[in-house]
């Protein structure tokens, strides 16, 4: 039985008999194994593209022009407008600061123990995996503490690279994580001369942050300060290192490392927030809400012995970090991806562990029913086999840290929660911002962590998702071949709006998986460079809409901006059949657009039927224009006959049968480029034209893992 979920508006009632027919179709009834996240973005790439194999009965080709913006956008220079801002965070009042304080630990509170206790750093250093760690150190004996230099700062405004900076940094930070762990496992001081050789080397750099976030060379000399991701990262990185060593640290190198952080950090976080002069990740959340905002909260806790202090920055911690919570849809789904997930609510989770430990438990962050669902959605965001729908700045091939989930799962008393893999020593997380080696907190102690008191997950279960995740509110569907299946495709598709943090122009975009591989998919991100967040963000077909498998109007992208948007028409779910119809009109300013209509049919496999996904996407114009649809692959394409191509993608392969109801119709591939490697194409782009300018017309693509029937 087949029921409907919402329906907003009637469906294009003017369309060709050929395309009402197809409509009348989607009338008619629709564990996550352990994986870390990349730890950097990367270019993904694409395979070489094969020539479009001619046969004798064929699909016309052409060199297709180059698409055009939209109406009104052929000048962006700020691809921010529009954005809403929340006021400034409220200066905390002593009413809330001595509640606080009256639940805090005598003495501050870091990751795991001092070194000098050496019941817990013996039972770690007797791991196996402890070896492994004892190895890194020994190697960083070895390394050179890498220049940071005036000439590695200014490369990025000279070439737009983020590289040759960070690296630098990074193999800095590295090392020191390395060397720390080495130390406090074995605690004979052997490493402790490199180490504070390293460590002193960090407190001299002038900057803390990055070129990308702040390129004045002011803030490279030490004269004025910026606090980003990396600078946030490295304070509480520091202050878990001096919390480890503190009584074998040489006395001034000590007190330097405590008056660095607060200087360079944690006094103008403070003044920020006391004179109501907010950063901007404080009244636009994102995932640097949590990952700065989370880090410095570390940090202070770690270092201030002033109990006071600790409680105003909890006080504030509270508001920062829930503005990061709310920042996700009431279904816990980040628009930033999965990705940015793993980024942002791991800070979330490390700072709400400090946070309890520091409070003896009387604040617990996690003890909130959105906090919940943000904590287990990348459970129900799979695809199948790994595979997750790349949407904005995602990586096509990356996938969430499961530990976070699995650490969430014991927390909040989940059936199967194990948490033994908590209490293992390791080297933490890494990112290309910095070694999060604070996030051992639950890595290597967080075995012991209560489950939240007095909540039951049970009242907030998910629906079984062997057949379908969907989150209507976010505006992302997901549709399985279901328990029983043998194999079959799975596919993601996701609406919304051009106004995101982290946004491509892809409202409408969709992503299918086979046998555990995306084949046809929205390409996701590529590794940032000057270009990525400037007004050129939309110049390169990676980030606006030609590069995702969504129409052309016209000749003409998608808007940008969040009055750039889908509207879900309908979804309805069925035993066999899903479908979801999406009015894409609000995406486009093209001339004569009177309305755009994508729908989305899933039907599973059954007995002798492989299943089928059909996109068909209809438009109703005032005047003839020109219309266009497109397929999008890592892969290749390869014409089988006038109708049918052939994708294949890693030794997998799908086919697709366009119908365009008697319309004339071509095909050209062009490659969907980035800028971090503008010359190495990061997919490839099929589409399928219309020959002649329409005023109403229909192209259906069934996609399928079977060939169609000879004709």
């Amino acid at each position: 039985m087949l029921t409907p979920i919402s329906l907003k508006k009637p469906l294009l009632t003017t369309l060709p008999a050929l395309s009402l027919a197809a409509l009348s179709l989607f009338s008619t009834g629709c564990q996550e194994q352990a994986k870390t996240a990349p730890e950097a973005p990367t270019t993904p790439k694409a395979s070489v593209a094969a020539p479009l194999a001619p046969t004798e009965a064929t699909i016309a080709t052409f060199d297709a022009p180059d698409p055009l913006p939209a109406l009104g956008d052929e000048e962006l220079n700020n691809i921010y407008a529009g954005r809403e801002k929340l006021p400034p965070p409220p200066v905390p009042t002593a009413e809330q600061i001595d509640k606080i304080a009256a639940t805090l630990t005598t003495e501050p509170v870091g990751v795991g123990a001092p070194a000098s206790n050496r019941e817990v750093w013996d039972a770690l250093a007797a791991q196996p995996e402890a070896d492994f760690l004892m190895k890194c150190a020994e190697k960083a004996l070895n390394d050179p503490i890498v220049p940071i230099t005036k000439e590695l700062w200014q490369s990025y405004e000279k070439t737009g690279s983020r590289l040759p900076y960070q690296e630098a940094a990074n193999s800095r930070y590295e090392r020191l994580r390395d060397l720390a762990l080495g130390e406090a496992l074995e605690y004979k001081g052997r490493f402790l001369p490199a180490l504070e050789a390293t460590l002193t080397a960090i407190l001299d750099q002038g900057a803390w942050s990055i070129p990308s976030h702040n390129k004045s060379l002011n803030v490279f000399e030490g004269k004025e300060i910026t606090i980003d991701l990396p600078s946030s990262q490295l304070a509480w990185t520091l202050a878990t290192i001096d919390y480890w060593l503190a009584d074998v640290l040489d006395p001034a190198l000590h007190a330097r490392v405590k008056s660095e952080i607060e200087h360079r950090v944690l006094g103008p976080y403070l003044k920020a927030v006391r004179t109501g002069k907010p950063f901007w990740w404080m009244v636009s959340p994102n995932n640097w809400t949590a990952v700065c905002g989370g880090s410095i909260t570390g940090a202070a806790l770690t270092l201030e012995t002033d109990p006071k202090l600790r409680a105003e920055f909890i006080a504030i911690a509270e508001v920062i970090l829930g503005r990061y919570i709310d920042s996700f849809s009431t279904e816990g789904i980040s628009e930033e991806g999965l990705g940015y997930w793993t980024y942002g609510y791991g800070h979330f989770l490390y700072a709400s562990e400090e946070i309890r430990k520091s409070t003896q438990g009387a604040i617990d962050l996690l003890d909130n029913e959105q906090v919940f669902r943000i904590s287990q959605s990348p459970v129900t965001l799979e695809l199948s086999d790994g595979v997750y729908g790349a949407f904005g700045d995602q990586s096509a091939t990356g996938s969430p840290d499961m530990r976070l989930v699995r650490f969430s799962a014991v927390r909040y008393g989940l059936p199967g929660a194990d948490r033994s893999e908590f209490g293992v020593i390791n080297r933490g997380a890494r990112h290309s911002l910095g070694p999060h080696l604070y996030s051992l907190i639950i890595r290597s102690f967080g075995e012991d962590a209560p489950q939240v008191k007095n909540f039951n997950a049970a009242d907030l279960s998910m629906d079984d998702p062997a057949l379908r995740s969907w989150f209507p509110n976010s505006e992302q569907y997901i549709c399985r071949p279901g328990p029983d299946a043998d194999k079959g495709m799975s596919v993601a598709i996701r609406i919304s709006n051009n106004g995101e943090h982290h946004n491509h122009n892809d409202i409408g975009s969709y992503v299918v998986e086979y046998e555990g591989e995306p084949v046809l998919l929205d390409p996701g991100m590529e590794r940032y460079s000057a270009k990525s967040f400037s007004k050129h963000r939309y110049d390169v077909s990676l980030n606006n809409s030609f590069g995702h498998p969504v129409p052309l109007v016209a000749g003409r992208m998608q808007k940008l901006g969040k009055d750039s948007y889908g509207e879900v028409i309908s979804a309805t779910a069925g035993d066999q059949t899903d479908t979801i119809t999406i009015d894409m009109t609000q995406g486009y300013r093209s001339p004569g657009l009177e309305q755009l209509v994508r729908t989305l049919r899933y039907e599973r496999p059954g007995k002798n039927n492989p299943g089928s996904i059909v996109v068909t996407d209809c438009v109703l114009n005032s005047q003839p224009e020109a219309f266009s649809t497109a397929l999008v692959s890592r892969g290749s394409f390869e014409v089988l006959d006038d109708s049918t191509v052939k994708v294949t993608h890693k030794g997998v392969s799908l086919y697709a049968t366009i119908d365009t109801g008697g319309e004339p119709f071509a095909i050209a591939e062009s490659p969907v480029l980035g800028f971090f490697k503008p010359e190495k194409p990061v997919a490839h782009r099929l589409g399928i034209y219309l020959t002649s300018p329409v005023k109403k017309a229909c192209i259906a693509v069934t996609i399928s893992p079977t060939p169609p029937a000879q004709k």
